[in-house]
C-alpha cells in the first residue's frame, strides 16, 4: 500500500513537471500589434537608433527581432538559456530564408551551466564524405561550376544534430514546442524584404543551376518574387514538422537524409547515407586566456577561437587595460592592430615553432602553450616595436574568406547562459532539398578537408565566447560576418578594460580584418591596417606613421593626439560603405553584472543586431 501511494506521488510530481515544461512559442498567439511591430523590424533589417537593453533576462541576436522574441517566449514558458538560444537559431533561419545559415548549416556553442559553474563548448561543424578523395577537384572559392558539379561543394551538415545535442544536456522544454515560431514563420509566410530580396537576387544564378533552385526563387505560382510579398515555405514547413515529431533523425537517417544524399550524387557529390547517419556533434574542452582579473573561455579546437584568445592575451600582456579605449588612444590601437595582425598570421604560418620562438625559447607546439604568460610577454615586447618581426623566415598563406553568420547570447533566470553562432559558410549552391538550401560548404573549407577522414569533425572557425569573473559569467559574445575574430577582440577588451559604455563600444569604429598577407614575414611590420575612411580625426592616423620612436610599456598619454610618438603602423584607409558592411564583422553581445544577476545590451544603428528583455 505505502509502495502504491509512493508510485502514485511521483507519477503526479513527474506529470506536474511535464505540464510546466509544455509551451505554446507560436507567433500565432502573440497580440497582433506587437507581432506587426516586429515583422516590420525585419523590413529596416537593423534598428534607426541605439537603444539599451537591461533585464534579468535577456536575448540579443543578428537579423531578426521575430526571432529574438521567440526566444524571450521561450524563457517566459519555463525555458532554458539552450532552449531559447535553440529557438532563436531555428527561427533566425527561416526568417531570413536559409540564404546565410542553413538548417544545413554548422554551430557552435558556448553554455555556462550555473548549478556547476563551468562552461561547455559544443562543436557541431562540418563532416567529409568518406567517398571524397579527390579534395584538389573540388571547386574554389569563387568558381560556379555546372549543375552536374554542385554536389561537389557540400559536406556533411551539423545544425540540427547540434540542435538536438545542445537540447539533450541543457533544455528543459519538449523539442517539438522548440520548431514552433519556425514552423509558422514557414507556413504563414515572411515579407520579403530589402535585405532577403537582395541576397536572392544576388543568388538567383546559383538557384538557376537546379529546377528545385528555380522554384525555391519563385512563388507558388511561378512568378518572381516582389518587394513586400508574403514568402511561404511550405516544402520547409513539412521538414520542420518532421524534424519536431521525429528528432533529428529525419535529416541524418530519415526521408530528408535519403533526398539529400540523391540530390547530391546526382550534381556529382559523393554522399551516402552512411556519411549522414554516422555524424556527430563533439563536447569540446574550453581554452582559456587570461584578461585582467578576468578569464575568457573559447573552444579548444577552433582556430578563430585560437587566434581570438592569443590576441586578447597578447593585449593583456601589452596593458592595454591601462590605456584608454582603441578608437581614441592610438597608443591602444597600435596594440589591438598588432595583435590582430599577429594571431591572423599565426593560423597560417607554415613553421612551428616559428624562429622567433625558438629564439625565445617558448613552447609553441599547441594554441595552449601560445596563450601562457611568459609567451604573451615575449611576444608583446616584439610587437611594441617599431619594426616587429615575429615569424622569423616562417611563410606564410592568405588567412580564409568570411563568414555567412548568425549568432545569439541568451541569459536566463537562473544564470545560465548559452552563446551560440550557427553559419552556411558559404554561399548557396542551387541545390535545394526539402525547402532548404545546401550551401557550398565543402569549397570553403578544401583547406581542412586535407587533413580529415571519415567522421572526423572538420576545423570549427566560428568562435562563441564567455569571460568570467571568479567563476561567474561577465561578458559574452558570438560574433559573425567577415570580420568575426576581430569583432570578437575588440569587443571583449573594451568591455573588460572597462573604458566606455556598451552602446559606445558596440557603435565604435570596427577593427577590420585584412585578406590580403604581407608578401613575407619579412613585411609584416608594414603589412596594412585597415580603417573606415573617416572614422578616425587625420592627427589620429598621422600618429601612427612609420617614424619617430616607439614609446616604451606604460608611458602613454591617451588622447594627446598631436604630441602622440609615431608607432610605426601602416594605415589603409577603406570607403566606409564598405567598411561597415562587406568587410566588418558584427556580434551579439551582453554584458552580465554577477552582483544582482542583471544582463545588458544595445541595438545600434548600423549594425543588424536585436536584443530583447524582461
Amino acid at each position: 500500500m505505502q509502495r502504491a501511494i509512493v508510485a502514485l506521488a511521483v507519477s503526479v510530481l513527474l506529470a506536474a513537471a511535464g505540464s510546466l515544461q509544455a509551451a505554446d512559442l507560436s507567433p500565432a498567439r502573440w497580440p497582433v500589434a506587437e507581432r506587426k511591430t516586429l515583422q516590420a523590424g525585419e523590413q529596416t533589417y537593423w534598428t534607426s537608433e541605439a537603444r539599451y537593453v537591461r533585464g534579468a533576462v535577456l536575448i540579443t541576436g543578428s537579423a531578426s527581432p521575430v526571432a529574438i522574441h521567440a526566444g524571450i517566449e521561450a524563457l517566459r514558458q519555463g525555458g532554458s538559456a539552450a532552449d531559447a538560444a535553440t529557438v532563436v537559431a531555428l527561427t533566425q533561419v527561416a526568417r531570413t530564408m536559409g540564404q546565410t545559415v542553413s538548417y544545413a548549416g554548422k554551430m557552435a556553442v558556448a553554455y555556462y551551466d550555473a548549478r556547476t559553474r563551468k562552461v561547455s563548448f559544443l562543436d557541431a561543424g562540418w563532416s567529409p564524405y568518406a567517398d571524397e578523395r579527390e579534395i584538389a577537384s573540388i571547386p574554389d572559392l569563387g568558381a560556379e561550376p555546372p549543375a552536374d558539379g554542385l554536389g561537389r561543394q557540400t559536406l556533411v551538415p551539423g545544425f540540427m544534430r547540434g540542435a538536438e545535442a545542445l537540447h539533450a544536456r541543457f533544455g528543459r522544454l519538449p523539442w517539438s514546442d522548440l520548431f514552433a515560431p519556425a514552423i509558422w514563420s514557414a507556413e504563414t509566410g515572411v515579407e520579403a524584404s530589402p535585405a532577403i530580396l537582395g541576397l536572392r537576387q544576388s543568388n538567383a544564378a546559383r538557384f538557376a543551376r537546379t529546377p528545385e533552385g528555380r522554384r525555391w526563387l519563385t512563388q507558388a505560382d511561378g512568378q518572381p518574387v516582389k518587394s513586400g510579398d508574403l514568402i511561404r515555405q511550405p516544402e520547409l514547413a513539412m521538414t520542420l514538422r518532421a524534424v519536431a515529431e521525429g528528432g533529428a533523425d529525419e535529416m541524418y537517417r530519415g526521408a530528408w537524409a535519403r533526398d539529400y544524399v540523391a540530390a547530391v550524387r546526382a550534381r556529382g557529390g559523393r554522399a551516402t547515407g552512411g556519411d549522414l547517419s554516422r555524424y556527430r556533434p563533439i563536447w569540446r574542452a574550453p581554452l582559456a586566456a587570461g584578461f585582467g582579473d578576468a578569464t575568457i573561455l573559447g573552444m579548444s579546437t577552433g582556430t578563430l577561437a585560437c587566434a581570438s584568445l592569443t590576441s586578447l592575451s597578447l593585449l593583456d600582456a601589452m596593458r592595454v587595460g591601462s590605456m584608454g579605449p582603441y578608437w581614441k588612444d592610438p597608443a591602444a590601437f597600435r596594440a589591438y592592430a598588432r595583435a590582430i595582425q599577429y594571431a591572423t598570421l599565426r593560423q597560417v604560418v607554415r613553421a612551428s615553432p616559428t624562429a622567433f620562438e625558438r629564439k625565445a625559447a617558448l613552447p609553441a607546439a599547441t594554441c595552449a602553450e601560445r596563450l601562457t604568460k611568459p609567451y604573451a610577454a615575449a611576444l608583446a615586447s616584439e610587437l611594441l616595436k617599431l619594426k616587429p618581426h615575429p615569424f622569423g623566415d616562417a611563410s606564410v598563406a592568405a588567412p580564409e574568406a568570411g563568414h555567412h553568420t548568425m549568432a545569439v547570447v541568451v541569459r536566463d533566470a537562473k544564470g545560465n547562459v548559452a552563446v551560440l553562432v550557427h553559419s552556411a559558410n558559404g554561399a548557396p549552391t542551387g541545390i535545394v532539398v526539402g525547402g532548404v538550401p545546401i550551401p557550398e560548404a565543402a569549397t570553403v573549407n578544401k583547406w581542412a578537408l586535407l587533413a580529415a577522414q571519415a567522421g572526423d569533425l572538420l576545423v570549427n572557425d566560428i568562435t562563441p565566447l564567455i569571460a568570467l569573473r571568479h567563476g561567474r559569467p561577465v561578458a559574452a559574445v558570438g560574433a559573425t560576418g567577415t570580420s568575426l575574430m576581430s569583432e570578437s577582440i575588440r569587443l571583449m577588451g573594451e568591455i573588460l578594460s572597462g573604458h566606455e559604455s556598451l552602446t559606445d563600444i558596440t557603435a565604435a569604429p570596427p577593427l577590420l580584418y585584412n585578406f590580403q598577407p604581407p608578401k613575407s614575414v619579412d613585411a609584416f611590420a608594414t603589412w596594412p591596417v585597415l580603417t573606415p575612411a573617416g572614422d578616425y580625426a587625420p592627427g589620429f592616423l598621422k600618429a601612427m606613421a612609420a617614424i619617430g620612436v616607439s614609446p616604451p610599456m606604460g608611458t602613454y598619454a591617451p588622447g594627446v593626439l598631436d604630441r602622440q610618438p609615431a608607432l610605426g603602423l601602416s594605415i589603409q584607409e577603406t570607403p566606409r560603405h564598405m567598411a561597415w558592411t562587406s568587410l566588418r564583422g558584427t556580434a551579439a553581445v551582453a554584458v552580465i553584472d554577477p552582483a544582482n544577476g542583471q544582463a545588458k545590451a544595445v541595438e545600434v544603428s548600423g549594425i543588424d543586431t536585436f536584443a530583447e528583455a524582461r
